[in-house]
C-alpha cells in the first residue's frame, strides 16, 4: 500500500484457531481522524480508524505458506484509508469490497467498544490444483469455487484437463462447471477428511485422474471412474482405482478404502516398490496389487487404471 504507514505481514500470525482468517483492525489515533476528514471533508463523528493498521489474530492451520501470502497480497490494497466507527455505509461497502475477492466467501465487520472493529472474514480453501499440460492453471476450493494459484503453488493433489477444457470451464473467480474437478474436489475432502485421518502414515494425495468418469474411456464397471496417484517411498506414484467419493455417489465407504490402504502398507511399507492396487476391494485388494518396473512411469504420470 503505497500511501500507508503500515503493511499487513505475516509476523501478526499467532495462532490457529476456527476455520476463518481474523482481521482486527486497530484504532490509530489522530492521523486517521485527519485521513477522514481529508476525504469527506467536515470533521469527523466519532473515532475513526486506520485500515492500514493491521493484525492477524486467528489463522487456521492451512493458511500458512504460499496460501497465505497470496491471500494478503490480494486483501492488502483494500486495507487502506480509514473509516469511521459510527459509519455504517463505510462498513458495509468495505464489506462488499472485500466480498469481490475470489478468496472470500464471507466478510463480516463487528464494532468493538470503545474504538475498533473486528473484520471476521470467511475465506475458501483450495483443495485441488487444475494442471493443463502439467502446467497449473488454478486452484479450486472445497465449494468448486475457482481461486488463482498464487506464485508459489502450496502442496495440493492435481487434477489435469485438456487445454481448451481449462480455458473454458475453469475461470478465476467463478465456480467450476467441469463434472471432472467437481468429483476430484470431492474425492480430495473425501481423502483428507475420512481416509488419510484414519491410516497411519498415510501417503500424500498426488494426483486425481478423472478422464474414465462415467465409463468414457473403459465401461467395464469392473474398472474405476477414478483413479488416484499416492506418493511411494521410493520417489515414485503409485496409482489406486479409488472410485468416486460416497458424495458424489461412490459404492465404496472411505472407512472401507482407509482400511484396505492400510493392509496394502503392511505389505508394502511405504508403497515401495508397487505401482498399481485398488482400494474398492475389501476381500481381493490383493489380486490386484501390481509391482513396479523398471519402466513405470514415475512421479506425477497420468495413465488409465488397469
Amino acid at each position: 500500500m503505497a500511501d500507508s504507514e503500515a503493511t499487513i505481514n505475516p509476523w501478526f500470525v499467532r495462532g490457529a484457531i476456527g476455520i476463518a482468517l481474523g482481521l482486527t483492525v486497530w484504532l490509530a489515533g489522530p492521523r486517521a481522524v485527519t485521513v477522514l476528514k481529508s476525504r469527506f471533508g467536515g470533521a469527523a463523528s466519532g473515532p475513526a480508524v486506520d485500515l492500514s493498521k493491521v493484525g492477524i489474530d486467528r489463522v487456521p492451520e492451512w493458511l500458512r505458506g504460499p496460501v497465505l501470502e497470496q491471500v494478503l497480497l490480494d486483501l492488502e490494497p483494500t486495507l487502506s484509508g480509514a473509516i469511521g466507527w459510527h459509519d455504517e455505509s463505510g462498513c458495509e461497502a468495505l464489506c462488499a469490497v472485500l466480498a469481490r475477492s475470489p478468496w472470500v466467501a464471507d466478510a463480516r465487520l463487528r464494532r468493538r467498544y470503545p474504538d475498533r472493529f473486528g473484520l471476521q472474514v470467511e475465506l475458501r480453501r483450495p483443495v485441488l490444483a487444475v494442471t493443463a499440460d502439467r502446467r497449473i492453471r488454478a486452484m479450486v476450493a472445497e465449494d468448486g469455487f475457482v481461486l488463482p494459484p498464487p506464485p508459489r503453488v502450496p502442496d495440493l493433489p492435481i487434477v489435469e484437463l485438456p487445454e481448451g477444457v481449462v480455458d473454458a470451464t475453469v475461470r478465476e473467480g467463478e465456480a467450476c462447471g467441469d463434472p471432472r474437478v467437481r468429483c476430484a474436489v470431492a474425492v480430495a475432502i473425501e481423502w483428507r477428511d475420512h481416509v488419510a485421518p484414519a491410516v497411519a502414515d498415510a501417503p500424500a494425495l498426488l494426483e486425481i485422474d478423472a478422464r474414465n468418469l462415467g465409463g468414457r474411456f473403459i465401461a467395464d464397471p469392473r474398472y474405476s471412474e477414478i483413479a488416484i496417484a499416492l506418493a511411494s517411498a521410493d520417489g515414485g506414484a503409485t496409482w489406486m482405482q479409488y472410485g468416486r467419493s460416497v458424495e458424489q455417489g461412490g459404492a465404496v465407504d472411505a472407512e472401507t478404502k482407509a482400511a484396505i490402504l492400510a493392509s496394502v502398507l503392511a505389505e508394502f511399507p511405504g508403497l515401495r516398490g508397487l505401482a498399481n492396487g485398488d482400494l474398492r476391494l475389501r476381500n481381493r485388494w490383493r489380486d490386484c496389487l501390481v509391482r513396479r518396473t523398471h519402466g513405470d512411469l514415475a512421479n506425477g504420470s497420468m495413465r488409465l487404471p488397469r
